[in-house]
């Protein structure tokens, strides 16, 4: 809703409930709802001030996992990709985070964050698998669209291996 609440509709049994109140203790300074994505038991938002918060769907009812801090400023895009079990956003400010939802909470990093500058705002991200390799083709604010050829999990196991090491 326009308040940032999120309101669960049964389209089976005409009915609806509130699963989210955005004046709920775990959202931060006033933030509000900007992007949701479901998937099997997570329940993910984004949020203006850019946080993503992570509940684990239980018996109907959401419980609070975590937030991860992923940007400086408004999420515009979120996105889940189910083969590779990880999650992709994008804010208002040009940057763009890949999040390994299968993170292991000992690991220095879980994520890559890319920075593609306020002139090339990532608008959408969606993923398709071609012969068991996953690939991300992006929108941006210029109109243009962007296939990432290379295999994600090479890039992000690559990425990742220099960061930590």
């Amino acid at each position: 809703t326009y308040e940032g609440n999120i309101i669960e509709y049964d389209i089976y049994k005409k009915n609806h409930k509130l699963i989210f109140r955005s004046t709920n203790d775990i959202l931060s300074y006033n933030d509000k709802v900007t992007k949701v994505e479901f998937f099997e038991n997570k329940f993910v938002f984004s949020t203006l001030n850019g946080w993503i918060y992570i509940f684990n769907r239980r018996y109907g009812e959401l419980k609070f996992k975590e937030r991860i801090l992923a940007h400086n400023s408004e999420v515009v895009s979120l996105y889940y990709d189910k083969e590779s079990d990880k999650l992709f956003s994008s804010s208002s400010q040009g940057t763009f985070c890949i999040i390994d939802m299968n993170f292991d909470q000992n690991e220095l990093q879980s994520r890559i964050d890319l920075d593609f500058g306020v002139n090339s705002i990532i608008t959408d991200v969606k993923s398709f698998n071609d012969e068991n390799k996953t690939f991300i083709i992006v929108s941006n604010s210029q109109g243009s669209l962007s296939f990432l050829g290379l295999e994600l999990n090479e890039i992000y196991n690559y990425i990742r291996k220099r960061v930590n090491n």
